[in-house]
C-alpha cells in the first residue's frame, strides 16, 4: 500500500545521493559543484545529517576509489572515498587531506602550507617523501577536486 511511498520519501530527505566517479572521470572535471553526473558510474548513499555534521556540503559530494599505499595507514588501498567539492575553491587548510588531479591522475595527499606559501604533499605512508612546491607551480599544475572528509574504517580480517 501506500506505507511504501511514505517511506520512501522520508529516507529521500534522510540520505544523500552520491555519484561514483572512476578517477579518469574526476580528474577530467566531474568533481564540480554540484557534480555532472551524466560521467557517473554508480552511486552511493550517505545520512545527510553526517555529511553536514562534519562541514561537508551535501549537494557537493562524489564517491571515488583511491588506489596505491601512500595514504596508509589512514586510507587503505582500494577503499571508497567520499570528496567534498566544494572546498576546492577555498585556501588550503592546515593537514586536510584533498583529492587532487595531476595530468590527469587522481591523487590523495595531506596538504600543508610551509611559511614562505610553498605547499607541502604529503602522503601518510612514511615510505613516501614530502613533495614541496611553489604556489605559482601548484596552482598551475594541480587541479583540487576537493577535501576528502569520509573513507571506510581500515581494519582487516
Amino acid at each position: 500500500g501506500n506505507e511504501a511511498v511514505i517511506i520512501n520519501s522520508i529516507e529521500k530527505d534522510k540520505y544523500t545521493l552520491i555519484p561514483i566517479f572512476t578517477d579518469v572521470a574526476l580528474s577530467a572535471g566531474a568533481g564540480t559543484c554540484p557534480p555532472d553526473i551524466e560521467f557517473a558510474s554508480g552511486y552511493s548513499y550517505m545520512l545527510t545529517d553526517r555529511i553536514r555534521s562534519v562541514g561537508a556540503q551535501p549537494d557537493c559530494i562524489v564517491e571515488a576509489l583511491i588506489t596505491g599505499s601512500s595514504m596508509e595507514p589512514t586510507i587503505m588501498d582500494r577503499s571508497p572515498i567520499r570528496i567534498d567539492t566544494s572546498k576546492a575553491d577555498e585556501s588550503i587548510r592546515e593537514g586536510k587531506i584533498y583529492a587532487f588531479s595531476v595530468n590527469g591522475e587522481l591523487k590523495v595527499k595531506r596538504l600543508l602550507k610551509t611559511a614562505t606559501g610553498d605547499i607541502i604533499i604529503r602522503s601518510d605512508n612514511e615510505m613516501y617523501q614530502d613533495e614541496i612546491m611553489n604556489r605559482k607551480d601548484f596552482e598551475q599544475l594541480i587541479t583540487v577536486i576537493g577535501w576528502v572528509f569520509d573513507w571506510p574504517p581500515n581494519e582487516k580480517w
